[in-house]
């Protein structure tokens, strides 16, 4: 309405009604779209190499903190000891528990899976450090796997925090 004439505004209504007429247009990402980024990141990072897959430090790929440790076991009497006091004690080397094998895994390769079990029947932490473990992620959700294990799962690929991150904002989940 015009203030002094208390008639409509024929101005403002035109560009009213012209605004209301033209068409809108949204585009909206599909997840195929997003899985389709996904898997061309995917392919140009496969150049590179993802190895260790346990780091002292994080680095380009997604990595998760893990607990690393050196355990050991004392198994008797020493027999080199000359007075025969000592206990012979065995310490591995740093090792972090796989979650797929459920068993110790030697830190530097080859990863050497130590046969001590998830009980650690003897054996007891003397030492404990954090590193940076590779996380496997599925070549078509990009969702990371649910366990920190050395092998790798069917489907699924070491992926740069770059392409995980880019995958995340474009699907919402970041």
């Amino acid at each position: 309405m015009d203030q002094k004439s208390g008639k409509p505004n024929q101005k403002r209504r035109a560009v009213l009604r012209g605004s209301l007429a033209a068409p809108v247009v949204l585009t909206v990402s599909s997840p195929a779209a997003a899985v389709s980024s996904l898997r061309r990141c995917l392919n140009n990072q496969n150049a590179q190499n993802a190895e260790p897959f346990i780091n002292a430090r994080a680095d380009t790929w997604l990595r998760k903190a893990v607990d690393v440790h050196k355990l050991e076991k004392s198994e008797g009497k020493d027999k080199d000891n000359a007075k025969g006091g000592g206990s012979d004690k065995k310490t591995t080397d740093w090792v972090y528990f796989d979650e797929g094998l459920q068993d110790y895994v030697t830190v530097a390769a080859p990863h050497r899976r130590q046969d001590i079990g998830p009980l650690m029947n003897g054996w007891k932490k003397v030492a404990t450090e954090k590193r940076w473990g590779l996380v496997w992620v599925d070549e078509n959700s990009g969702e990371p796997y649910s366990r920190l294990q050395i092998q790798r799962p069917t489907g699924y690929t070491a992926c740069t925090n770059s392409c995980f991150t880019s995958f995340r904002s474009t699907r919402g989940a970041g």
